[in-house]
């Protein structure tokens, strides 16, 4: 189900696209204003969807482990210096060094790595 806006923009709606954005930082789907461009609006759909995008982040932790939406390093961490997807073992040492690495997350990660020295 998607969440509506609110304030302003009561009676539109959240997009895949909005959600999208809120994950990657990047506006790919090009559908709807980019988000990126009024953080006011960014902040009101975070409020909105983080409950929904963190479950399903944690849902599939064999892709998002060591990661967090771009949303959530914005927003919830007050980082506006968080690279787009790309540095992920940068990215899971922060996580790390600031006590949000779960440890089925260290579990996953060990793994992965344990397969990349094996190959």
């Amino acid at each position: 189900m998607v969440a509506r806006r609110r304030g302003a923009t009561r009676g539109r709606r959240w997009t895949d696209s909005d959600q999208l954005q809120l994950e990657t930082g990047c506006n790919f789907l090009q559908e709807s204003e980019p988000l990126l461009d009024n953080l006011d609006l960014a902040r009101e759909a975070w409020s909105d969807l983080k409950t929904k995008i963190m479950f399903f982040w944690f849902e599939d932790l064999q892709f998002h482990a060591g990661r967090r939406p771009w949303a959530w390093w914005l927003f919830e961490q007050g980082r506006d210096d968080m690279p787009r997807r790309k540095d992920i073992d940068n990215e899971a040492e922060l996580l790390r060094q600031l006590g949000e690495l779960t440890d089925r997350e260290e579990e996953i990660l060990n793994e992965q790595q344990r397969k990349q020295i094996a190959c």
